[in-house]
């Protein structure tokens, strides 16, 4: 009875995976019209401008390090732990509810204790599935992470696109772009190392339950 609504749930997290985060190279650097007063200045300005292209931080979706490798990733990996979480949990509700109606069922009284048995396996199994992998907390912090790195970006836009109309204009774009590349470098970090804390939590509070249940 619950085989096929398991295989649709299996079935969920890869076409997830498929569709979601494509590498896509959109442009991040806006089309400034320059207006510092001074042709030098402008001149250096364009210069510095299409430099930007050459540096990591704007490099394509493809070279790790990239504001736009970091976003895909995010992209393409919230989904997949989102659909996985919802999924397992779903399936641990439809395993309990199950439990009650094998004891009601007249062709299972043969079988209730072997199909209890393994009812409570699949229950223990998804649960520490879920809680070894840390789907739920996973996809939360990529989705956060996204939106930090797409404020990020915004932030420095709208600064190089206000510079543009200063006499220091390159002044002012250095200065935010070394601010954009370290809220990148900031956002990514606090997400690794959320992760690898979670992670160590969930194992320690796994490995704590299993001494009590030994006791």
């Amino acid at each position: 009875m619950w085989r096929p609504i398991v295989f649709t749930m299996l079935l969920v997290v890869p076409m997830v995976h498929a569709r979601a985060g494509e590498c896509v190279d959109t442009p991040v650097i806006p089309k400034i019209i320059l207006a510092t007063g001074s042709t030098s200045e402008d001149e250096r300005v364009q210069r510095y401008l299409n430099q930007l292209p050459e540096l990591q931080l704007f490099a394509s979706c493809k070279t790790r390090g990239s504001y736009l490798y970091y976003s895909t990733w995010y992209e393409r990996h919230a989904p997949v732990h989102r659909y996985t979480a919802q999924s397992l949990a779903i399936l641990v509700l439809i395993l309990g509810a199950l439990l009650p109606v094998i004891t009601h069922v007249p062709r299972a009284n043969r079988f209730e204790k072997l199909l209890v048995a393994l009812v409570g396996a699949a229950i223990v199994i998804a649960q520490g599935t879920s809680q070894v992998f840390n789907n739920d907390n996973s996809w939360r912090a990529y989705t956060v992470s996204k939106m930090k790195l797409e404020f990020a970006l915004a932030e420095w836009q709208h600064e190089i696109v206000k510079a543009a109309q200063e006499t220091n204009a390159l002044q002012l774009m250095q200065d935010a772009t070394e601010r954009f590349e370290k809220n990148v470098e900031g956002t990514v970090l606090e997400e690794t190392s959320g992760f690898f804390t979670t992670r160590r939590t969930a194992t320690s509070s796994g490995a704590a339950s299993d001494q009590k249940a030994e006791h």
